[in-house]
């Protein structure tokens, strides 16, 4: 089995977070992608986000109808708070060590990825599908000695080998075309804007039932 793995505070969930799921799980045929929110983030504090249990809440209801698409609680369930190299060998002794395991991350946390606890464990143990984003520009060449890990660069295209995937590497792509801010929607419900264009109906509905992101001096630091 082939699993992709997205983590992230998805405050709130929004079609790029979508897009991306969808795109690597066919680009990667993986037959299930999780999305993982984080109970909280080690680079933000539990007052400028809000309660894991409503984005928990807007995950489901954002992926409720794609079947490939489920939301997995093992980091909101943890009694503390896990690095990815502890969650992904969790994930491993759940679904097994046969399970193919691909972390998907965004550009701006690769170039960060040798700070991480454990980095090499991470990526000697799960498949690394980096994302890009249009304003990063990363050397390749640079991250690759830096992680002493090989990078293959599958933009531009449209499938890959198995082989590819058989050998330990990092795949940098660029599947995903939407850029879309969180802080950005908070930033528009907070002055009574429409956000249609960036989330789902039942996510904005849920937005607007609960009265998130009202206060916006309180998530400047997000």
């Amino acid at each position: 089995m082939r699993v992709g793995i997205l983590g992230g505070t998805f405050d709130p969930i929004h079609y790029g977070h979508l897009e991306i799921a969808n795109r690597v799980q066919q680009f990667f045929s993986c037959d299930r992608i999780y999305l993982m929110p984080a109970y909280t983030p080690p680079h933000k504090t539990k007052n400028v986000i809000s309660s894991a249990y409503h984005r928990y809440a807007m995950a489901v209801l954002a992926t409720n109808e794609i079947e490939k698409i489920v939301v997995c609680r093992l980091e909101l369930e943890s009694p503390s708070q896990p690095f990815t190299v502890q969650t992904i060998a969790q994930l491993k002794k759940t679904l097994g060590t046969e399970t193919q395991l691909f972390f998907i991350m965004g550009a701006d946390m690769f170039c960060d990825l040798n700070n991480w606890w454990k980095h090499q464990e991470l990526i000697h143990t799960c498949r690394i599908v980096v994302v890009t984003r249009p304003e990063y520009k990363i050397d390749l060449v640079e991250r690759s000695l830096t992680l002493n890990m090989p990078i293959k660069n599958l933009c531009g295209q449209e499938n890959y080998s198995e082989l590819d995937i058989a050998q330990e590497a990092i795949f940098y792509t660029n599947l995903a075309e939407l850029s879309i801010s969180a802080s950005s929607i908070r930033s528009a419900v907070a002055k009574g804007e429409p956000i249609n264009k960036w989330v789902p109906l039942s996510v904005a509905s849920y937005i607007a039932k609960y009265q998130l992101y009202q206060d916006q001096h309180e998530r400047n630091n997000q």
